[in-house]
């Protein structure tokens, strides 16, 4: 993760490093780059991150947590993703965005009954 641009991401992208970063630009570094501190807290795009913290990524970006909330993250993601599968699939049926997400209570309800899982919040 980089708060700020990297080359070569044609090269990056075909090696497949993990690499999340503010965007690309082709300018070389050179050997003038060099780390000044590690394991201290910075901000990134208005996100603290303190040395510690879970990053979680995806094509979409990362988030940081603290360690201590990571379990309780990944206990209700798999509820969540099956929920957000559920509101793609009824929108892509004619369904309102407005009404679907977030799911008003009687959209709740109806997840209820074809589902039998109840939406947490």
């Amino acid at each position: 993760m980089i708060h700020g641009v990297v080359r070569d991401t044609p090269f990056v992208k075909q090696v497949g490093l993990p690499v999340f970063c503010a965007g690309a630009h082709p300018s070389a570094s050179g050997r003038d780059l060099a780390p000044v501190a590690a394991d201290l807290p910075v901000n990134m795009a208005g996100a603290q991150v303190i040395p510690g913290d879970i990053l979680l990524c995806d094509d979409e970006g990362v988030v940081a947590m603290p360690l201590d909330l990571a379990e309780y993250v990944a206990s209700r993601g798999p509820d969540k993703e099956d929920l957000e599968l559920w509101i793609r699939d009824k929108i892509a049926a004619g369904g309102s965005v407005h009404e679907y997400y977030p799911p008003n209570p009687e959209k709740e309800e109806e997840y209820r009954r074809e589902t039998g899982r109840t939406v947490r919040h």
